[in-house]
C-alpha cells in the first residue's frame, strides 16, 4: 500500500517450497530465490532458474522510517515491541573481496542493539541465484554490541543485500539507547570536550584526527561503522555508543565534522589543544 512503501529497492533471500507426493506421503523441495520490493509497491522474484512453487514471502520486513546508517548503504532500524527491542538492516554494502576481507567484520552494531548470541542469516547477493551466510555475533567492551561477519559463499567478490535481517536483541542491551541518551546540558558538554580534548592530543587538531581515523573516505560523514573504526584505530577506549548518540545531534543517522567539532571554535583548529595547554599550567 501507499505510505508503506520503500524508498529505494531492497533485495531478500526468501525460501520457496513445492510439494510432492511420494507413495501416498507428502515431502517437499526446497530452493532460495530473491525477492525485490520496489518503490511503487512492486514485488518480483528473482531467480536463474525457473521457479515452481510457494515462495514464503515472510522473509520481507523492512522498516519505512530514517533509521541510522549502519555502513555503506546500510541503516540500522530499532523498534521496541512488547518489552523488548528488535532490530533490523536493510540496503546494501559496496563490493567486498572475500578472500582477502573474510576475516574483517563486515559491519559493527552499537552497543543497544547486542545480539544474544551468533544469529546466522542467509541475505542475497547482488545477481539472482546469489546468496551469503552472514553471522550477527555479540561482542563487549569499547561500547559495541556486535559485529556481523561473512561466513560462506560462492562468488569470490559480490555486493551483500543486508536487508531482511532482523532479530531480538540481548535481555542485557535493553537499558542501552542508540540515540536517545539522556544527559544534562553540562554533562553533555563535558563528555564531548573530554573526546574532543583526547583527539587534539592524538592527532594535533580534530579536522586531522577527521580526515585520518573517520572520514577517510573523505565522502563528509561518517556511519556507525566508520565511526566504531575510528575511534579503535584512535586508540580510544570509551563508549563508542554513547559518543555516537552524544554527537549525532541533528538525529540524521550520520556524524559530520560540524558535529564532531561542536563547542569547538572552527577558525582555530589548534584553539582545544591550547586552551588545555593553558589549563594544564594553571
Amino acid at each position: 500500500p501507499v505510505g508503506l512503501r520503500p524508498g529505494q529497492p531492497l533485495q531478500f533471500a526468501a525460501l520457496s517450497r513445492k510439494a510432492f507426493n511420494v507413495g501416498g506421503h507428502v515431502t517437499y523441495s526446497s530452493q532460495l530465490v530473491t525477492l525485490a520490493v520496489f518503490p511503487d509497491g512492486w514485488i518480483k522474484g528473482l531467480s536463474s532458474r525457473e521457479v515452481d512453487g510457494a515462495i514464503d514471502l515472510s522473509a520481507i520486513r523492512f522498516c519505512t522510517s530514517r533509521g541510522i546508517s549502519l555502513i555503506d548503504e546500510v541503516r540500522l532500524h530499532t523498534c521496541e515491541v512488547g518489552g523488548t527491542r528488535m532490530v533490523c538492516l536493510q540496503g546494501d554494502l559496496s563490493d567486498r573481496f572475500f578472500t582477502t576481507q573474510s576475516y574483517k567484520p563486515l559491519a559493527l552494531l552499537p552497543e543497544s542493539c547486542r545480539p544474544p548470541g551468533n544469529l546466522p542469516f542467509i541475505v542475497a547477493g547482488m545477481s539472482p541465484g546469489c546468496f551469503h551466510l552472514v553471522v550477527a555475533r555479540p561482542s563487549y567492551g569499547l561500547g559495541c554490541g556486535g559485529d556481523l561477519l561473512w561466513r560462506d559463499g560462492v562468488w569470490n567478490r559480490d555486493k551483500i543485500h543486508f536487508t531482511g535481517i532482523m532479530y531480538a536483541v540481548a535481555e542485557d542491551a535493553l537499558r542501552y539507547s542508540t540515540l536517545d541518551a539522556q544527559w544534562s546540558e553540562q554533562g553533555l558538554q563535558v563528555f564531548v570536550k573530554d573526546f574532543q580534548k583526547f583527539l587534539t592530543r592524538r592527532f594535533g587538531s580534530i579536522e586531522r584526527a577527521w580526515r585520518e581515523a573517520f572520514d577517510t573516505d573523505g565522502n563528509g560523514s561518517v556511519n556507525f561503522t566508520e565511526f566504531g573504526l575510528g575511534c579503535k584505530a584512535s586508540g580510544h577506549v570509551g563508549n563508542t555508543t554513547r559518543l555516537w548518540a552524544a554527537l549525532d545531534k541533528d538525529r540524521s543517522g550520520e556524524i559530520t565534522m560540524d558535529e564532531l567539532l561542536w563547542g569547538v571554535e572552527v577558525q582555530d583548529p589548534e584553539g582545544l589543544e591550547s586552551a588545555t595547554s593553558e589549563c594544564e599550567r594553571a
